[in-house]
């Protein structure tokens, strides 16, 4: 019987905060209704345009493990969706 591998083993190496900014990437910031995901001010790349830290923005690990597979799935499917346009 063949064991199972992780969907994504790549979440274990990951630390806390790289998981953050990935979630941030493409999910609204937890504490305000205006802003569209993590995109940084020039200035200050550590803070969102809605001015919230990268812990705030993705509300400290909320559903941390969840969000972080949605997030990677996305990555998968961007990284798909260049390669098929190049």
């Amino acid at each position: 019987m063949a064991t199972s591998s992780p969907l994504f083993p790549q979440l274990a190496e990951m630390s806390d905060e790289q998981k953050y900014k990935l979630i941030a990437r493409f999910i609204p910031c937890d504490q305000c209704s205006s802003c569209k995901g993590w995109h940084t001010d020039i200035n200050t790349k550590d803070i969102c345009q809605c001015g919230h830290d990268i812990l705030n923005h993705t509300d400290q690990g909320h559903d941390l493990q969840r969000r972080s597979k949605v997030a990677l799935r996305l990555v998968e499917l961007l990284e798909v969706n260049m390669k098929y346009h190049q």
